[in-house]
């Protein structure tokens, strides 16, 4: 249990560190084809039931990069919602609309400019 009493705040870490490890010891070439499959996936499903809005992430180099998901809902006129560190463990939600809104921030993460 953690300083505030919380379990689930533990066990959530560890299940972080868990998929941190998982996602680091694939190497590129399965990140690259584990990301165009989500992306594929994830497109195909957006173009039979468009969501309204849709909120994603700019990936770490160990993340699953979805920029090609973001660029075909840009295609289409669509919006996607980013987060951006505002403060130790806040983030704020911003609409965007083109890779070209992004910046590199806080701790090297591509966020909303």
């Amino acid at each position: 249990m953690n300083a505030a009493g919380n379990p689930d705040s533990v066990a959530k870490e560890e299940l972080r560190q868990h998929l941190r490890r998982l996602r680091r010891a694939l190497t590129m070439t399965e990140r690259t084809l584990a990301a165009t499959h989500l992306s594929d996936v994830l497109a195909s499903r957006f173009a039979a039931a468009p969501p309204a809005a849709l909120a994603s992430y700019a990936a770490l180099p160990e993340e699953l990069d979805l920029d090609a998901l973001h660029a075909q809902w840009w295609a289409k006129g669509g919006c996607v919602w980013l987060p951006r560190v505002v403060g130790p463990g806040l983030l704020a939600w911003h609409p965007v609309t083109s890779a070209d809104h992004l910046a590199r921030g806080a701790y090297g993460i591509r966020e909303p400019s």
